[in-house]
């Protein structure tokens, strides 16, 4: 990894225990070589800011992170990139506690032994950015417009796959069940 990726990747750590109490602002962005690094081939580029409130407390951290951006996807249909915009906010609340294993029924909480410093969430932005993609990805969700050449040579299989059906099935439609 590059020197001015490890700058970059740096941004992610976040030093809670040299915090002072009270709320303290971090301001985050999300490029291509953030997905690149998790080896995520659906997200082709990105650009995207993240606010990060930190409210520090006595044995708590709470994060609110508010993700604003755009991710560049395929779009399912055209195959052409496909501009989708993203807005999200999200909690995590980081505990610190002396006992950091076992199971908590809240994902949202995480325990981090009172031994450590900084917390990197990068994983947790990975996490919160992908959940935000949906199944189906494609320009007239995000009121854009498909490639009209790829559309047209599309309508055109499609539509000689429909003619070619085999006269054999065509028996079948007379069966009653």
């Amino acid at each position: 990894m590059a020197v001015e990726d490890l700058k970059y990747f740096k941004q992610f750590d976040i030093k809670f225990s040299t915090l002072a109490i009270g709320i303290h602002e971090f301001h985050l962005d999300i490029k291509k070589k953030f997905f690149a690094k998790h080896k995520n081939e659906e997200i082709i580029d990105a650009n995207i800011q993240v606010l990060l409130e930190l409210n520090k407390k006595e044995n708590l951290c709470i994060f609110n992170f508010t993700i604003d951006g755009q991710l560049t996807l395929q779009c399912d249909i055209c195959l052409d990139d496909l501009a989708y915009p993203i807005h999200t906010e999200e909690t995590l609340i980081l505990k610190l506690s002396e006992e950091t294993t076992g199971e908590y029924e809240d994902e949202n909480i995480l325990f981090v032994n009172t031994n450590e410093h900084i917390y990197n969430i990068e994983q947790v932005l990975y996490e919160i950015i992908y959940a935000q993609i949906p199944m189906r990805k494609s320009h007239e969700d995000v009121e854009q417009e498909c490639n009209k050449n790829m559309i047209k040579q599309l309508e055109l299989y499609t539509s000689k796959q429909t003619q070619a059906i085999d006269d054999r099935w065509e028996v079948l439609k007379n069966l009653k069940i």
